[in-house]
C-alpha cells in the first residue's frame, strides 16, 4: 500500500493502556508464569482451548485440524500463537491436554491409562513421557503431590510470578550527546539497527521504531511509556564520541510493577565493531528474561562480521534520508546508499536499504521509472551476500507481490522474512494485504492487527487497518482506527481516506464527500478520489472536472491508477481498461480483484479475464 506521510509530530494514543486482563494458571511442581494478554487475545486463547477441549476424545486431532477450525491456515495459526503465547500450535495442543489430565488425575477420575486416551494421547508411554518432561514427576504420582504440597487443593488457582517477567520491550530515542548535529544520522541509525536486531531474538515482543519515535525528548515516566506501548521493558540509550571512538551507555529498565533499572552498561567501540555491540546487548536482554539462544543464534553472535566504516556510515546516512519521506531525502537517501555499495560491495545490509527504498517509490504518487528494476538488482545482490536478513526476504516478498505478480513466491518470502524476523512489523503489513488479496480475509485481519501491535504509533498501519475492516464491512472498527491515524499524525492522508471510503459503503454521502474534500486538500494527488466519490454519488459534472484535470496531469502509474478509477465510475470502461494496463503500473493494481472501489467494472468481462490472469493463490 502507500507510504505518503511526511510529517514528525507523532501523538501517542494510548492503545494498550488498562487493557490487559490476566490468565490463570493452575500450580504446578516447576514455577508458572502469569502471562498477560489482551482482551482480543484472552478471547483468541479461549477459543483454542475450547476448540481442543471438544476434540479430546480424537486422538489424531492435531495442527491442521485446529487451524481449520479457527478459519485460518497452518502458518497464520502458528505466527499468530506464537506472537501471543511463545508456543508452537502442537506445544499448545500438547500442553492444553496435559493441564486437563493433571486435573482428572487429582479427581482421581481413572487410572493413568484411562486419563491418558480420555484427553487424546493415543499411548500411555508417550502420554507418561510428556507429562513427566513437562510437570517434573510422573502422572502415577499426581496424588502424592497433591497431598505434599500446600494450597494444591483443584479448585485453587495460584499465580507464582517470577520476578523478571520481560515478554516484550521497547528501545526509546537514542539520545545524541555528540555535541554535533551532523550525527544524528548516526544516532537515528543505531537505534533503528538494535530494534531490527532485538526483533531477531523472537523471545520478546519488540516495538518498531516508528511508534517509539514518538518520544523523542519525552519527559513521561519509563512507567507512562511502557502503559502506552504495552511493553514489560524499555531501553534507553545515549550516544557520545571520545577519542574519536563512538561511546554508547545503554540502560535496561523493568517498567512493572514499579520502574527498577535491570542493568546499565558503557561500550566503547570503533563503528567497524558496530554489530558485535548489538550481539552483547542481545546477550544481555536474553539473560535478563532468561532466554537461552539456540546454538545458530550463539554463534551468529559469536561470529559477527566486522563492517567498513565509511560504508556504514552511508548506509546509515541513506536509512535516516529515506526515513523523511520527503521527495528530496528519497533521493538523497538512495544516493548515500548506492554510495555505500560503492565503497564496500559486499555490504548486504546498504543492498537490502536500496531495494526496499525503490519499492517505496513504487508505492508512491510520483513517476516509478525503472525503481521496480533497480529494486530487483538491489535485492539479488543482497541476497546472494546474505540470506539471514529479514529485510532481504521482504524486499523480495514485495517483488514478487507488486511487480512480478508471483504470490505463491511472495508467500514463500513473506513467511521466511517472519521466521527472521517475528517482529517486523512492515512484513505483517504487506502480507496482510497479501491475504485479503487471496481472500483469507481472517488471516488479513491477524496479520494486519500483529503489524499494528508491534507499531501502535504508525499512522499508515494503523489507518490502512481501518481500510482492511472496512472491505470486510466492519465499518465501526474502521472508523476508529481512521480517527486514530488522524491522532497519531495530523491531517493524515490515508486516514481521510479509510474515512470517506467507509461513509460511502455505509451510504453517508456527505461524510463520505467531506471526507475526500479533506483528503485532496492536504494531500493534492489523491484528488482523483475526491472525483471518484463524485461519480459514484451523482456529482457527476464535478467529478468529469477532477477527470480533465487528471488527464493533464504528469502521466505515472498513480495518476493512471486514478484515471482507470474514474474512468470506471463513470461508466467509460474502454478508457478504464486502457489505464489498468498502463506500465510501469502501480502497486495497488492486483487489488481490482479485491478492493470495492473497482466494483463498477465487475459486470465487464474483461474484468473477469483480469482477475484470472492474476493466477491467485486458491483461484
Amino acid at each position: 500500500m502507500i507510504n505518503t506521510f511526511q510529517e514528525e509530530g507523532r501523538h501517542p494514543l494510548p492503545f494498550f493502556c488498562n487493557l490487559l486482563t490476566i490468565k490463570e494458571t493452575h500450580s504446578s511442581i516447576k514455577p508458572n508464569i502469569m502471562t498477560v494478554y489482551l482482551p482480543s487475545e484472552q478471547q483468541y486463547i479461549d477459543k483454542l482451548i475450547e476448540i481442543v477441549e471438544e476434540n479430546f476424545s480424537n486422538n489424531n486431532f492435531g495442527v491442521a485440524a485446529l487451524a481449520k477450525r479457527m478459519g485460518i491456515s497452518h502458518s497464520g495459526l502458528h505466527r499468530k500463537l506464537k506472537a501471543i503465547s511463545k508456543q508452537s500450535i502442537s506445544q499448545f495442543i500438547r500442553e492444553t491436554r496435559l493441564k486437563r489430565a493433571r486435573e482428572l488425575l487429582q479427581l482421581q477420575a481413572g487410572t493413568v491409562a484411562d486419563v491418558a486416551y480420555r484427553v487424546g494421547f493415543g499411548s500411555t508411554t508417550y502420554f507418561s513421557k510428556c507429562f513427566h518432561d513437562y510437570y517434573g514427576y510422573p502422572p502415577g504420582e499426581v496424588k502424592k503431590h497433591l497431598n505434599s504440597e500446600p494450597h494444591s487443593d483443584v479448585s485453587t488457582v495460584h499465580f507464582e510470578i517470577p520476578e523478571k517477567k520481560i515478554k516484550s520491550i521497547a528501545v526509546l530515542p537514542f539520545d545524541n550527546y555528540t555535541g554535533d548535529d551532523s550525527q544524528t544520522f548516526l544516532v537515528f541509525g543505531m537505534h533503528d539497527a538494535l530494534i531490527s536486531e532485538l526483533g531477531k531474538l523472537g523471545a520478546i515482543r519488540v516495538v518498531s521504531k516508528t511508534s517509539t519515535l514518538a518520544y523523542s525528548n519525552s519527559e513521561k515516566t519509563i512507567k507512562e511509556i511502557a502503559s502506552e506501548l504495552g511493553v514489560d521493558a524499555i531501553i534507553e540509550a545515549s550516544v557520545m564520541v571520545v577519542d574519536k571512538k563512538i561511546r554508547i551507555q545503554l540502560k535496561l529498565f523493568n517498567a512493572f510493577p514499579e520502574e527498577q533499572q535491570l542493568w546499565a552498561q558503557t561500550f566503547d567501540l570503533d563503528i567497524s565493531n558496530i554489530l558485535k555491540l548489538y550481539g552483547q546487548v542481545i546477550k544481555k536482554v536474553a539473560n535478563e528474561i532468561q532466554y537461552t539462544l539456540s546454538p545458530e543464534q550463539q554463534t551468529q553472535i559469536d561470529e559477527v562480521r566486522k563492517v567498513n566504516p565509511d560504508s556504514y556510515k552511508a548506509y546509515l546516512r541513506g536509512k535516516y534520508n529515506l526515513y523523511q519521506q520527503t521527495p528530496d531525502g528519497v533521493k538523497k537517501g538512495l544516493e548515500y546508499l548506492h554510495e555505500a555499495v560503492r565503497i564496500d560491495p559486499a555490504e548486504p545490509l546498504a543492498y537490502a536499504g536500496l531495494a526496499l527504498g525503490y519499492l517505496d517509490i513504487a508505492h508512491g504518487p510520483f513517476n516509478v521509472g525503472d525503481a521496480y528494476v533497480k529494486a530487483e538488482w538491489a535485492a539479488g545482490q543482497a541476497i546472494k551476500i546474505d540470506t539471514t536478513l529479514a529485510e532481504t526476504q521482504l524486499a523480495h516478498a514485495e517483488l514478487c507481490m507488486y511487480s512480478s505478480w508471483t504470490f505463491n513466491e511472495a508467500e514463500k518470502f513473506f513467511i521466511r522474512a517472519l521466521e527472521l524476523n517475528p517482529y517486523l512489523s512492515l512484513a505483517h503489513y504487506h502480507y496482510a494485504w497479501a491475504l485479503f488479496l487471496f481472500g483469507r480475509n481472517e488471516e488479513a485481519i491477524a496479520e494486519h492487527e500483529l503489524a499494528r501491535r508491534y507499531d501502535p504509533f504508525n499512522p499508515l498501519i494503523t489507518s490502512f487497518l481501518g481500510a482492511l475492516y472496512s472491505y470486510l464491512g466492519r465499518y465501526d472498527d474502521a472508523i476508529r482506527e481512521a480517527h486514530n491515524s488522524l491522532g497519531i499524525l495530523k491531517d493524515c492522508p490515508t486516514g481521510y481516506f479509510v474515512l470517506g471510503e467507509t461513509y460511502l459503503a455505509m451510504g453517508r454521502v456527505d461524510e463520505a464527500i467531506e471526507a475526500h474534500k479533506k483528503l485532496s486538500e492536504v494531500a493534492p494527488p489523491w484528488g482523483w478520489v475526491l472525483g471518484y466519490t463524485y461519480a459514484l454519488t451523482g456529482h457527476r459534472g464535478k467529478a468529469e472536472i477532477i477527470l480533465n484535470e487528471l488527464e493533464n496531469s504528469e502521466l505515472s502509474g498513480w495518476n493512471a491508477l486514478g484515471l482507470a478509477v474514474l474512468y470506471g465510475a463513470l461508466g467509460r470502461y474502454d478508457e478504464a481498461f486502457k489505464w489498468i494496463g498502463y506500465e510501469p503500473h502501480h502497486v495497488w493494481i492486483p487489488w481490482i480483484a479485491a478492493m470495492p472501489m473497482w466494483k463498477p467494472l465487475h459486470d465487464d468481462a474483461r474484468y473477469d479475464e483480469f482477475v484470472r490472469n492474476l493466477k491467485l493463490p486458491g483461484a
